[in-house]
């Protein structure tokens, strides 16, 4: 009897140990869920600046472009 009582403590024990571990792990995983779900959306915000980088920098070379080559109207109309 004495056996039986310490087996069902033993099995209790790990039981309750069990159920912890279960809920660490589903804590880890809505934690590893958020992480991820605010790593996507960081992804998602650093290919738009990238896209609105690489529009600015079309722009500026056009606006390079545009200010030389008006600069080089002024010299012919002052020449």
């Amino acid at each position: 009897m004495k056996q039986v009582a310490k087996l069902e403590f033993k099995f209790h024990q790990t039981k309750r140990e069990l159920e912890k571990i279960n809920s660490d792990v589903q804590s880890l995983e809505s934690e590893l869920k958020q992480l991820s779900d605010k790593y996507e959306a960081a992804m998602l915000d650093r290919q738009k600046l990238q896209e609105e980088a690489e529009i600015m920098e079309r722009r500026l070379v056009a606006a390079e472009k545009l200010i030389s080559g008006l600069g080089s109207e002024n010299e012919r109309s002052h020449s």
